[in-house]
């Protein structure tokens, strides 16, 4: 008997319940944060209950915050806890993604498409530049020779909570903030040069990179993209998370209204004062096309959420790819159920019904 198998089994199996525990609650503690009107009538609970009833009891909670917030009801929407335990789960190894899942390997794994300019990176004890092995010291040598800079944790950047940018000219000492910043981070750690966006995306707002984050499903031989939108950073904030989000048309608009992840909706950014609706994105279509093209890299993850900046050439630029856990709320607040039509067959395959 190998007991190293089964205790690694179990340990597995130990990590993938905690993992699944953590995300149920912090859904559910959004939810029970930000819905707080019951909209839904008796005989849309009930079809709720029936539409999802033989895959188990779900509650009508998210559909109630999703008609809430946006004014549309379909019984289709995913519920978030159903999304991240069972959805998420099945399509997506967890464990692996959290290997793979690794923006120091970017390079490689993605070889064929533009990324950010890479300057170092620290992989385990080691500090790289262009492949070969550097001492910190200097490292900083050649990161001080930039302007800017923005440190990213390879690993766990997730919401922004792991990105920090340092500009040379609001630092007394840029070193020194560099080496301080650094070292407060116990993970891989990336450093990559600030992306120039395009003109039109830095009219929505100059001091965010605003990136499309598309969400992609390998099945049947094919990626198909499900579902689009744009994320727009607060004024004068470095990073796109924590704004709004916006819906984008088919034809690379963006729609009405731009939503916060509490449901609160706007016509206009809140700085720039730009109004949303039919405002032409550029080189959407190349997004797309570089999604569908990169999701066949890493077959093995059938459901990613593709962060992807457009430079000031017009050409998209792979910023991230989320393996697991990609959000699924600002995808249904502004484009109604995520897997459409395709709702009924997604979760019969999920559910093995």
């Amino acid at each position: 008997m190998d007991i190293g198998f089964y205790v690694k089994k179990y340990l597995n199996a130990f990590v993938i319940a905690g993992r699944n525990y953590t995300m149920y609650k912090s859904v559910h503690n959004r939810l029970k944060a930000n819905s707080k009107t019951v909209v839904l009538d008796n005989k849309q609970k009930n079809e709720i209950n029936d539409f999802f009833s033989k895959y188990g009891k779900v509650t009508w909670k998210f559909h109630n915050f999703y008609t809430e917030k946006t004014g549309d009801y379909y019984v289709n929407y995913i519920p978030d806890d159903i999304y991240f335990t069972k959805i998420d789960k099945y399509y997506n190894d967890y464990q692996l993604s959290k290997v793979i899942d690794n923006k120091c390997y970017y390079a490689g794994l993605f070889q064929d498409f533009k990324q950010p300019v890479k300057l170092a990176d620290r992989k385990g004890d080691y500090w790289f530049v262009d492949n070969q092995v550097m001492p910190l010291e200097q490292v900083l040598d050649k990161l001080c020779e930039e302007s800017a800079i923005f440190i990213k944790a390879a690993t766990t950047s997730s919401a922004g909570g792991g990105v920090r940018f340092i500009d040379k000219h609001s630092c007394e000492n840029y070193r020194q903030k560099i080496k301080q910043t650094i070292a407060h981070m116990n993970v891989d750690i990336v450093i990559q040069k600030p992306i120039v966006q395009h003109k039109d995306l830095s009219k929505l707002n100059e001091s965010s990179v605003n990136t499309m984050r598309l969400l992609s499903v390998f099945r049947n031989g094919e990626v198909k993209i499900y579902s689009s939108l744009l994320r727009i950073g607060k004024a004068n904030s470095k990073v796109d998370n924590g704004a709004i989000s916006v819906g984008i048309t088919p034809d690379g608009k963006l729609k009405e209204y731009g939503y916060y992840l509490t449901g609160e909706r706007v016509t206009s950014h809140p700085g720039s004062g730009v109004v949303l609706e039919g405002y032409q994105l550029p080189s959407f279509d190349k997004a797309q096309e570089l999604v569908k093209k990169a999701h066949l890299c890493v077959p093995h993850f059938k459901m990613i959420s593709w962060d992807i900046a457009i430079g000031e050439d017009s050409e998209p630029i792979l910023v991230e790819a989320n393996l697991s856990d990609g959000e699924v709320s600002f995808h249904q607040l502004n484009n109604g159920p995520l897997f459409g039509d395709d709702t009924k067959e997604i979760l019969n395959e999920v559910f093995g019904k």
